[in-house]
């Protein structure tokens, strides 16, 4: 090869690589300053598959809110709390949901509520266990790791309908065999996925291409197989893995199943401690507004394909009425009182601040009502 050929071959590598490197640090900059990411949260745990980092601080912005997001001492969203209190101690468990990140920490209904029960009952405090991207299985395991250490009297699970079915699907902890769960733990992680996780928790680029990616199901099956994420994923699938419980297929047979019997682990659990459980069911924005609902599942009209939006939660319902745990749906109470998207945020899929308030004296009242605190 003449030499001038190879170094201008050399050349146009080396301002290729400069030309990415530019736009990877410019793209940087955008998406930190006006698409800021979920960063420095979370750490990788061998029983949790992630839980929150002790004493971080994270800025979460988007159109719609800009938020510092702060944990305490114990990774918790929330006020340092003792671990001996003498008073009564609701422990909030549940996924991004509960831990409300997306508004100010006064404006979450956990701590919404807290403030609505101590004018009641004085000496009584409402402990924020919630954890983004989350299911009930991390959510279960994080009671017994940290949050029974608060010795609550009550534990309220937040069950969300949008993505709960799909997480415990595609659970890390458990596995599924034979109509029993697998416990999985210690997980292990490759060093490939140490490596992801490092550059997705420190740059927004990295995350937000992440979340792009598992958007898609194509690109999500790929992430899979290729050993980026381990989980009960199946090779290929046609619909929405967080569309599965509202469908009939395999997948919601399993996601089904597979959600009973974490619900059975937390409840024997929380028996044998002496805790109170209550559930509350959060409502997909799809579920309450009529025009988000033909937004999302336009795509599976002229497919054969049938959405049941309420079965879930008749799932639900007739499961926790069987083993005579005390519930609350939120979905009626927020589809008769929605005004055009009135408690979520338009184009984020989480609570806004009106969201929050009416989840928090939706649940204050019904422990009132029902006798779960006096």
């Amino acid at each position: 090869m003449p030499k001038n050929r190879k170094n201008e071959r050399i050349k146009n590598i080396l301002l290729l690589f400069v030309s990415i490197l530019f736009s990877l640090v410019l793209a940087e900059i955008i998406i930190s300053n006006f698409f800021q990411q979920d960063l420095q949260k979370y750490k990788l745990d061998p029983d949790m598959v992630h839980r929150p980092r002790e004493n971080s601080v994270v800025r979460l912005s988007g159109p719609e809110f800009s938020v510092v997001s702060r944990t305490n001492s114990k990774g918790l969203v929330d006020y340092e709390h003792d671990y001996d209190f003498s008073g009564l101690t609701i422990a909030m468990l549940g996924d991004s949901f509960t831990e409300a990140s997306h508004v100010n920490l006064e404006e979450g209904f956990t701590k919404i509520l807290e403030t609505r029960l101590r004018k009641k009952i004085t000496d009584s405090r409402v402990v924020n266990c919630g954890i983004g991207n989350t299911g009930t299985d991390q959510q279960y395991i994080f009671l017994k790791m940290e949050c029974i250490k608060y010795n609550p009297d009550i534990v309220i699970l937040n069950f969300y309908i949008g993505n709960d079915f799909a997480n415990n699907y595609a659970s890390l902890i458990y596995g599924y065999e034979n109509g029993e769960l697998v416990d999985n733990r210690p997980i292990q992680f490759s060093s490939f996925q140490k490596f992801f996780h490092g550059l997705n928790t420190r740059y927004h680029t990295i995350k937000l291409i992440e979340k792009i990616l598992l958007d898609g199901n194509l690109s999500r099956t790929i992430l899979f197989q290729i050993g980026l994420y381990k989980a009960e994923e199946p090779e290929s699938y046609d619909i929405n893995l967080q569309d599965t419980p509202f469908l009939d297929s395999a997948i919601t047979d399993i996601s089904y199943e597979k959600t009973q019997l974490i619900l059975d682990e937390l409840y024997n659990y929380t028996q044998s401690n002496g805790i109170r459980l209550v559930v509350t069911l959060i409502p997909t924005k799809e579920q309450v507004v009529q025009r988000k609902y033909e937004e999302h599942f336009s795509v599976y009209n002229n497919t054969g394909t049938s959405i049941d939006i309420s079965k879930p939660n008749r799932w639900l319902a007739k499961y926790f009425t069987g083993k005579n745990i005390s519930y609350i749906d939120l979905t009626p109470y927020f589809k008769y009182q929605n005004k055009n998207n009135t408690f979520y945020f338009e184009y984020d899929e989480h609570f806004n601040k009106e969201g929050h308030q009416f989840a928090a004296d939706l649940i204050y009242e019904r422990l009132l009502k029902s006798k779960i605190v006096s």
